[in-house]
């Protein structure tokens, strides 16, 4: 689960660098519209974390 729990932080924390906004210094290519995807990567990344904390 940790090692999951890692993909999914990293995968968040990528697709961060690639919204496309103006304060972004990368330039992104993710519109706004899809920001939900960052979001459900961060729960799906905390979620797992908690698991494998307990197990």
């Amino acid at each position: 689960m940790a090692t999951w729990a890692f993909i999914f932080i990293l995968a968040a924390g990528i697709c961060g660098f690639t919204l496309k906004t103006v304060h972004n210094p990368l330039k992104g290519f993710i519109t706004a519209k899809l920001f939900w995807v960052h979001l459900l990567l961060g729960l799906t990344a905390m979620t797992l974390a908690v698991i494998a904390l307990i197990d």
